[in-house]
């Protein structure tokens, strides 16, 4: 499945290409037009290299929360002389590589005739080629960038990032022929996904527990984990809701590649809340996030505050299941276990659960930081 982000230009800004997501084009000219004055007199150049993103036209960044700014960081509504193509710049500051944009304009976007970024003829701030491994035949596509699905008028169509698409941290570039109008941008979903949520209730009647393996998904060590580099470990972020919404304790676990960890819903989560309260029932939210950006890292310290951004980046590979306590059709409770449903995690949910579990681990004086896993699976009545 993808997850698609909908949005209209506007403004902003963001990251790099030397120290702009773009090349600046200073000089020089292709399909018979030169570089427009006042883009040139936009470009911010210290020392040599272009600042502040001003080589883009327009600025897409995608945030660590997956929500998207739209910016113009050199407003020229053109690089060319001829006032009609513009250079677009991508960064993707998320946790998924972005693989597609879908492009529109109530005007030939597509109509490409000569003057791209990427044709020869043009100069550039700091010199170098910026195009160089550039595939697009008609040179308006950047490294990696080629285009698809051009309608028949010319005016919609997608731009496709090559090599697994644009990843956490980095950029890429094209061109048009036209100011665009729209765009989709494509982030990846996954159907062993990073967000479950389950509920334990009863909790004066009896222990509930959950298991929680890391499937592999994101990579595991060839020789196994006695050999060789950490691969693939995951961090799962735990956070305890009251019945009345209350955040009343987060913390995260460490799973390797195919292990197996537990918690105890009472002796773990519920033990030392940050209100002091014990509730007799809890909704248990797991967000699975690479331990490190190259989900090598051995510790998860603080990755429940810090769950999507660059150094814990959101990730498949989360299996779960719960127990929980019921009242038996007979006298006394009985005991059922479960997956962890699967769950749509929301930028907003997620910006809430980090920002209060930080403020649990900053300011909470240890109260409310629940036990993290202990090694192996709990049986159902514990």
């Amino acid at each position: 499945m993808k997850k698609l982000f909908i949005l209209c230009f506007s403004a902003a800004t963001a990251i790099t290409y030397g120290a702009s997501a773009c090349p600046g084009i200073n000089g020089g000219s292709a399909g018979g037009v030169g570089v427009s004055a006042t883009y040139a007199a936009n470009l911010v150049v210290l020392a040599g290299v272009l600042q502040n993103d001003t080589g883009c036209n327009v600025l897409v960044t995608v945030t660590p929360s997956a929500q998207t700014v739209i910016s113009n960081p050199n407003a020229a509504i053109s690089y060319d002389s001829g006032n009609d193509d513009v250079l677009v710049g991508v960064v993707n500051n998320g946790s998924f590589p972005i693989t597609s944009v879908t492009l529109s304009g109530t005007l030939p976007i597509f109509g490409f005739d000569g003057e791209g970024v990427c044709q020869p003829g043009w100069t550039f701030v700091g010199g170098g080629t910026p195009c160089a491994g550039a595939t697009d035949p008609a040179r308006y596509g950047g490294p990696g960038v080629t285009f698809s699905n051009i309608s028949a008028d010319l005016k919609s169509g997608v731009a496709n990032f090559g090599n697994g698409g644009i990843p956490p941290g980095g950029t890429a570039f094209f061109s048009l022929e036209e100011r665009v109008n729209s765009i989709v941008i494509t982030l990846p979903t996954f159907p062993d996904h990073y967000f479950q949520v389950r509920y334990a209730s009863n909790l004066t009647n009896g222990d509930s527990v959950i298991n929680i393996s890391n499937t592999g998904a994101n990579g595991a060590p060839l020789a196994g984990p006695g050999f060789g580099a950490a691969a693939g470990n995951t961090c799962v972020n735990v956070y305890a809701f009251s019945p009345d919404e209350q955040l009343i304790s987060c913390c995260s676990c460490l799973i390797t590649p195919n292990g197996l960890v537990s918690l105890s819903v009472n002796a773990d989560l519920v033990s030392n809340t940050l209100t002091g309260v014990r509730p007799n029932s809890v909704v248990v939210k797991l967000v699975n996030s690479g331990a490190s950006a190259a989900f090598s890292g051995n510790t998860c310290t603080n990755s429940a505050a810090l769950a999507g951004t660059a150094a814990f980046p959101l990730a498949p590979g989360l299996i779960a299941t719960g127990t929980t306590v019921h009242a038996a059709a007979t006298n006394g409770f009985a005991v059922t276990e479960t997956p962890f449903g699967r769950s749509t995690l929301s930028p907003a949910e997620l910006a809430s659960i980090t920002s209060r579990c930080a403020n649990i681990i900053g300011n909470g004086s240890s109260f409310g930081i629940c036990r993290s896993c202990t090694s192996g699976g709990l049986s159902a009545s514990r």
